[in-house]
């Protein structure tokens, strides 16, 4: 049985990995996830928001394939609601990419108006 300090200290060593993109041990964050699962749901998908922000930064993106997506974490149901914490990270994944996606159709379109875009179109592969 760990002591209530002890358990806070493993929030607060989880929360400092995921603010700062460091290595941390498995069973530290699923000891963390016993502790107050709320909390960590809210730390790991923060740093997930930050890690497929556009532009995706690859000490980031490394991190994260390497600590976070492996987590058995993924597989928990999430607190507070009837999905599990894959489904989440595939929500945030989801909406960063329309966010993206939204962002280059505005661009295109910002194309199309321009007086030499028939030029660009003429040109062939």
């Amino acid at each position: 049985q760990h002591s209530p300090q002890t358990l806070d200290t493993v929030i607060e060593s989880v929360t400092d990995s995921f603010e700062t993109f460091s290595p941390f041990l498995e069973s530290t964050l699923l000891v963390a996830w016993l502790h107050d699962a709320e909390q960590c749901k809210q730390v790991v998908l923060n740093a997930c928001r930050k890690v497929l922000q556009a532009p995706i930064k690859s000490e980031r993106y490394d991190w994260f394939k390497l600590y976070v997506f492996p987590s058995s974490l993924w597989m928990f149901k999430a607190p507070n609601s009837d999905a599990y914490m894959y489904e989440e990270l595939l929500s945030i994944a989801q909406t960063m990419s329309r966010d993206i996606i939204c962002s280059m159709d505005s661009i295109y379109e910002h194309l199309q108006t321009h007086a030499q875009w028939h030029k660009v179109m003429a040109i062939e592969n």
